[in-house]
């Protein structure tokens, strides 16, 4: 009798610990989320319209997401990866300004949460011990560390639906409203799920990145979109 009302009284420390660390995450999320979105201005969140000419859209569309490219954003959202069959998720933060980014990834990953930095060609690695890392090739170092590779190489023009213009492409289609809906690059095939209009720009809201050689599996849902 003793032994089972000291099991139930751990079951409930435990069960009261992982709450209160749950609480305590969601709680800096959130902060962190709130604070860095402040800098930016309100977003009007419409659904995005057919094109009656998707390959004339398709260009206008570059056009005007070429000066987010180097420019100031951000979103929020959830990343789920799967490898081999095993799937594991995080939140993640994404601020862009000219020049240099940075991502918050506040999840398992294999090693808990996460920054990492990109500022001059130089990308550096922070996990939540205070290790650093520091490497020009991005998804050669995060193999190393994590055990498979993000997506990061061409970041800035995929995030944005855009064609990375370093490297060959192909299997390009063009969905009803002339933007991405599937492309391979650099070794990722890449397929655009939805999109959602944010003040008046068009920007992608679910992506899957899939690496054949890793069987790797990349799911990117974006909540939340901001720009300067």
């Amino acid at each position: 009798m003793f032994k089972l009302k000291l099991e139930s009284f751990i079951f409930i420390i435990k069960f009261f610990l992982v709450c209160l660390i749950t609480s305590m995450i969601t709680f800096l999320i959130t902060s962190c989320s709130s604070s860095k979105f402040n800098k930016f201005s309100d977003i009007k969140i419409t659904a995005p319209i057919k094109a009656p000419n998707k390959h004339a859209q398709w260009i206008l569309y570059q056009k005007r997401h070429q000066n987010l490219i180097k420019g100031n954003w951000i979103f929020e959202g959830v990343v789920g990866v799967s490898i081999s069959g095993k799937g594991q998720s995080a939140r993640v933060l994404w601020e862009r300004a000219p020049e240099k980014y940075e991502i918050n990834l506040f999840g398992p990953l294999n090693i808990g949460s996460v920054n990492i930095k990109y500022n001059n060609g130089i990308y550096e690695f922070i996990n939540d011990n205070g290790d650093k890392y520091q490497d020009r090739n991005p998804e050669k170092l995060l193999n190393q560390i994590l055990g498979y590779s993000l997506p990061l190489l061409g970041a800035d023009y995929w995030i944005l639906g855009m064609i990375d213009p370093s490297y060959k492409y192909n299997n390009i289609k063009l969905n009803e409203y002339g933007s991405l809906s599937n492309i391979s690059q650099a070794g990722w095939d890449i397929k655009y799920l939805n999109y959602k209009v944010y003040n008046g720009i068009m920007m992608p809201n679910i992506i899957i990145f899939y690496n054949s050689d890793e069987d790797l599996r990349i799911k990117l849902v974006i909540k939340k979109w901001a720009f300067k």
